[in-house]
């Protein structure tokens, strides 16, 4: 983070005061999970240095990694004691092996990246004798064929082997038989390439793949690798999604189109995560067993979705939890079974309709602009209001326990 005094710093006294910082800020924590997802410079290995011993996690994806850098990054992680499990990518993996004669990446739960087998083989055939007493995970960047697969299961036994959306349809097979895990990453979401004429063969396979893998993710990954992988996309197969057990799905920083526009006969679906990056326009069919939902770059809330044919947030009537961000929503009526309710930089909403939600106990309110005076329900314990500068009056309830107002200006408040 730079401050204001940092401008008047020279490069060389930035970095300094930085590398204080951080020296000062690391007493306060026993352990470190760090994650390096923009790559690796020349100040990120003096940072890495001060706290290397308490890092017990460790994320690496770079796009390019010089010679020199990789000394330097393979000296900070000989001093990192503790590290236990690992991420790296193919092109760090395949950099750090062309620097040096001398390597020692033997740490015991290790998640390999975006390892390209016609760039990364030398190095991954080299340093897979370090990775036998390692469990993990690697994961196939433009799988070719079963060939690549066949070679990492002679070299790494103890790996899960996983693709993602660039894998030739060939595989196909394999991850129906349980051989392959889908492994998205943070920037692709899983899609197969799906040939424009399916076989009864494709179809078959697809649909087993849908029950094998939409569950959850997590439950391919072990326990101990989920926080080192860092997001976990759930994807869509072409294939309509059908389960009897689903119940938590996931969609994280994806395109719109990826999403399925039909949910409603996941009957057993409770939790779902819809964070897009960019905002979608087609309606969505979801499920009325929906309790906890979560939306995130999705524009229109009171018409996105249909629920048993009618329009609307309103008409999922078990949901308790809602949390919607980055919408430019006008509008917002919630279900009347509503007990928690997060709405965050909507700069567009000027009306939340409250009407009949007698069980909301907890609101909060941030970055929304436009938003207007409101009465409060009844039930309410716990509200917030942050950056919402055209609430000048609330009407609130007399048992209200906490209410917060940040970067406002002076709210009257009137009881009932």
């Amino acid at each position: 983070m730079r401050f204001k005094e940092d401008d008047k710093l020279s490069e060389d006294e930035f970095w300094k005061n930085v590398e204080t910082r951080w020296k000062e800020q690391s007493t306060k924590f026993k352990f470190f999970n760090i994650t390096c997802f923009s790559g690796v410079d020349a100040h990120t290995v003096p940072l890495l240095k001060i706290i290397a011993p308490k890092i017990i996690s460790l994320s690496i994806h770079t796009e390019i990694l010089p010679c020199g850098l990789c000394i330097e990054l393979l000296g900070a992680l000989h001093e990192m004691k503790h590290l236990n499990q690992i991420r790296i990518d193919g092109v760090t993996l395949t950099a750090l092996y062309n620097s040096t004669t001398i390597i020692d990446l033997s740490f015991n739960s290790i998640i390999l990246d975006s390892i390209n087998m016609k760039r990364d083989s030398a190095a991954l055939m080299s340093l897979s004798k370090q990775f036998l007493k390692s469990h993990g995970i690697i994961h196939i960047d433009n799988c070719r064929d079963n060939n690549d697969v066949e070679i990492i299961k002679k070299i790494l036994p103890n790996f899960k082997i996983g693709v993602d959306y660039t894998a030739d349809k060939s595989v196909f097979k394999l991850i129906a038989s349980k051989k392959l895990i889908t492994i998205p990453c943070y920037h692709s979401p899983f899609a197969f390439p799906v040939p424009e004429e399916l076989s009864s063969e494709v179809i078959d396979q697809v649909n087993k793949i849908n029950d094998l893998y939409l569950p959850t993710i997590q439950q391919s990954l072990p326990e101990k690798l989920f926080d080192a992988y860092g997001l976990i996309v759930i994807g869509r197969l072409p294939a309509p999604i059908v389960s009897d057990h689903l119940a938590f799905l996931r969609y994280n920083n994806i395109q719109p189109e990826i999403v399925p526009l039909d949910l409603s006969l996941i009957t057993t679906l409770t939790r779902l995560e819809l964070r897009m990056n960019k905002p979608r326009t087609e309606i969505i069919k979801l499920p009325h067993s929906l309790r906890i939902l979560d939306l995130e770059i999705q524009d229109n809330l009171d018409g996105f979705c249909t629920v048993d044919g009618k329009k609307g947030i309103k008409e999922l009537t078990q949901l308790t939890h809602l949390e919607a961000k980055f919408s430019d929503t006008q509008s917002l009526t919630l279900p009347t079974s509503l007990v928690s309710c997060s709405l965050s930089m909507c700069p567009c909403l000027k009306t939340i309709g409250l009407e009949g939600v007698n069980s909301l106990t907890r609101l909060e309110v941030q970055a929304c602009e436009s938003l207007g005076d409101m009465k409060l329900p009844s039930s309410i314990k716990l509200a917030l209001f942050q950056m919402c500068p055209k609430i000048h009056s609330l009407e609130v309830p007399s048992c209200l326990k906490s209410l917060q107002h940040v970067f406002d200006p002076t709210i009257k408040l009137s009881y009932f």
